[in-house]
């Protein structure tokens, strides 16, 4: 998938993104640690999800939709076959302890002009079972497509998403201002309450307080900061430091914080989707969930502060896919370093967390239609 209605897709922007760097800023090679394993294969790398061993990875062509699953010794298997006739384009696919929740997307394609058809059902895979079930969408949600979903340790949370604008539940710009949990072992949906909670929706994080959510559309003068509590279905918005401007970031997360990184202004396009803009921000924003405190990192005149990004090995990585090598922080001791890079790799879309490892899936520079797979150890 190259674009996203509700947000800007940071596939879209590595994807498109290759034959330039606006950043114009990259590690020293030289400086580089660590060493890397991984494939190459034939086929396009589409949207990955993880539950932590496997990756699964959510496709549709024009006629069907498929899950495959692979690890870090390559494609493994696939899930049993849809239903015939089950389409969720655009879907958000969720992994999460053996199962992967479908959530949203359209059921068909329409001509330009003619009302979306969303999908009005959830789809569950149970992996345990190797089969798939059919849920009823969550009551008082509204169905549309680009839904951001996480995974808490129990439950699916999923809140936003995208409708076209003007239709029912949707903002003025079509954003979903809604959400609900999912619990894949009864199959039950749960409202998330009103009360206090956000105006819009952005980038959210799973973390050992709740879920974090990064609130940022180009009509809100300022950006915001949202905890929700699943257990206490409560919101609490949050201090932000008033040198946090408004931006559509990236996230990324420890046991202790969350790290706000880089981020674009962006602005609304002919179509109400978000339009990226050239002013790109180099910077890295700290926040402490214990003591709810931000604070900016001093960040290297080389570090990849670009598209990508992952806590893992008690270190927050930053890579830009136009950029050989990519930048890591260790809180612990605020000391820099850089990576080293696998040979043939060219365009990282996806940054994940795979059996406690940096993974990255993308798209290799020697082979046409190829999808790449590659894990680093420090």
């Amino acid at each position: 998938m190259l674009s996203r209605f509700a947000a800007p897709s940071l596939v879209a922007f590595a994807l498109l993104g290759c034959n330039s760097n606006p950043r114009g800023i990259c590690p020293d090679p030289a400086r580089g640690t660590g060493t890397w394993s991984g494939w190459h294969r034939a086929g396009e790398p589409s949207p990955p999800t993880t539950d932590g061993s496997r990756v699964f990875s959510w496709s549709c062509s024009t006629s069907e939709c498929s899950l495959t699953a692979f690890d870090s010794s390559g494609f493994i298997t696939g899930a049993p076959d849809l239903p015939d006739g089950t389409m969720a384009r655009f879907g958000t696919a969720t992994a999460g302890q053996g199962h992967v929740l479908v959530l949203g997307g359209l059921a068909e394609l329409t001509d330009l002009g003619e009302p979306f058809v969303y999908v009005s059902s959830a789809l569950l895979y149970d992996g345990a079972e190797d089969s798939w079930a059919e849920l009823p969408h969550p009551e008082g949600f509204p169905t549309g497509t680009d839904h951001e979903v996480v995974w808490t340790g129990t439950a699916f949370l999923t809140w936003g998403g995208w409708r076209r604008p003007g239709e029912p539940g949707a903002h003025p710009h079509g954003e979903l201002e809604a959400g609900a949990l999912l619990d894949p072992v009864t199959g039950t949906w749960r409202s998330i309450t009103d009360a206090g909670r956000p105006d819009g929706q952005g980038p959210m994080i799973w973390t050992t307080h709740g879920l974090f959510l990064w609130v940022y559309s180009p009509d809100q003068a300022r950006p915001s900061a949202w905890l929700y509590s699943p257990d206490d279905d409560v919101w609490e918005a949050l201090p932000v430091h008033p040198g946090l401007t408004p931006r559509y970031a990236l996230l990324a997360a420890s046991d202790e914080a969350v790290y706000v990184v880089g981020g674009d202004s962006y602005t609304y396009n002919e179509y109400y989707r978000y339009g990226s803009t050239p002013s790109w921000m180099r910077e890295v924003w700290e926040f402490r969930l214990e003591e709810r405190t931000w604070s900016k990192l001093a960040i290297p005149g080389d570090a990849a502060v670009g598209y990508l990004t992952q806590f893992v090995d008690d270190r927050l990585y930053l890579i830009d896919n136009h950029c050989a090598p990519a930048s890591f922080y260790v809180p612990a001791t605020g000391e820099w370093g850089a990576t080293t890079w696998p040979s043939g790799y060219e365009a990282p879309a996806y940054a994940l967390k795979v059996d406690g490892k940096l993974s990255l899936f993308g798209t290799a520079s020697h082979l046409a239609g190829s999808a790449s797979f590659f894990q680093y150890t420090p």
